[in-house]
């Protein structure tokens, strides 16, 4: 769990499937034709093969939140008073504290462990970063989950959150596994879609890719390789990393 850069992982690696976790959520793998992938966790429904996934919503509650006691540069545990709601244990493993208003902004911490907390309650976490700029009391902070946890199918028509890839093979609600984010893949098409288009997350049907309209202000996800069909499985290069 201490690898850093990008793995080397195989055409077989991309369709393992586990229940617990092998590596960081969203180390980076690139198969040998430099296809990329990203490790992530499913959330509460299993992902399909071939349908673009989405982060999961932020906790309003757990952002903009209070920094109870003073940190000094070099710290590698910061504590913090949540929202009206409960942080569960491991919640935010792999995510991040990110500095958002007073002191300490500008840096983002990488957090190793979660405990759990109470609706309204203070704890201290874990980070992998040192802190770099110290933090007062008057700081505030978000809690921002790692991208690839607890990830779902992308919701109809919901351009405003950010596609985190395309899985290969199914995973399981809770369990791990690999999302492509570059690369030709095969992805689920709403509509037609010419050959050399950009695509987009899909305004009708969850999970699939749209042309790229003009004027349209959203993620672009890839190219299409070929004239896609809809609700068929169309050849894209994807270009999310």
């Amino acid at each position: 769990m201490g690898f850093t850069g990008t793995l080397q992982i195989s055409a077989q690696d991309i369709y393992k499937v586990s229940t617990s976790k092998l590596v960081r959520l969203g180390a980076q793998g690139a198969t040998r034709d430099g296809r990329l992938f990203r490790y992530g966790l499913a959330g509460a429904v299993t992902l399909a093969a071939g349908k673009i996934c989405q982060i999961p919503a932020v906790v309003a509650n757990h952002q903009n939140i209070a920094v109870q006691t003073a940190a000094v540069v070099g710290d590698n545990f910061l504590a913090v008073t949540v929202g009206a709601t409960a942080v569960t244990a491991g919640q935010y493993d792999d995510g991040y504290v990110v500095g958002f208003d007073a002191s300490g902004v500008g840096q983002t911490l990488q957090i190793q462990g979660t405990p759990a907390f109470s609706s309204a309650g203070t704890n201290s976490l874990a980070l992998f970063d040192p802190i770099a700029t110290a933090i007062t009391t008057s700081g505030k902070v978000n809690l921002e989950l790692n991208p690839y946890a607890g990830t779902l199918v992308y919701a109809t028509g919901a351009t405003t959150e950010f596609c985190v890839g395309v899985p290969n093979v199914a995973i399981a609600a809770g369990s791990y596994g690999w999302f492509q984010t570059r690369g030709v893949a095969s992805v689920l098409t709403n509509g037609a879609i010419t050959k050399g288009s950009g695509v987009i997350p899909g305004q009708t049907t969850a999970g699939s890719v749209d042309i790229e309209a003009a004027a349209t202000i959203t993620q672009r996800v890839g190219t299409a390789l070929q004239t896609g069909t809809t609700t068929k499985y169309s050849t894209t290069y994807l270009t999310i990393d």
